[in-house]
């Protein structure tokens, strides 16, 4: 995913794909139109490491219980206000 969009997402052992993070963010099956909020490093500043971004990934489509596709909008700071976004 990093390579496409430039975003790191986070890793965890729960979880191998994109699709995995949302699931494991919502804490359930989603259906169509949810969405999960994401920190994510802001590299946009290498002066400031620590500071974040939020990757808000909304499901776009699901195929019976299998996500199947994702949008991914970056939201500029952890305040939310919006920046961008791109299909994933």
């Amino acid at each position: 995913m990093e390579d496409l969009t430039g975003i790191a997402l986070p890793d965890h052992e729960d979880y191998d794909t994109v699709a995995g993070l949302v699931l494991q963010v919502l804490g359930r099956m989603p259906a169509a139109g949810a969405a999960a909020d994401v920190p994510v490093p802001d590299r946009s500043d290498p002066d400031q490491p620590e500071r974040q971004q939020l990757a808000v990934l909304t499901v776009e489509h699901m195929e019976g219980l299998r996500i199947d596709r994702l949008s991914l909008r970056l939201l500029d700071g952890i305040d939310g206000s919006a920046d961008g976004g791109g299909h994933a």
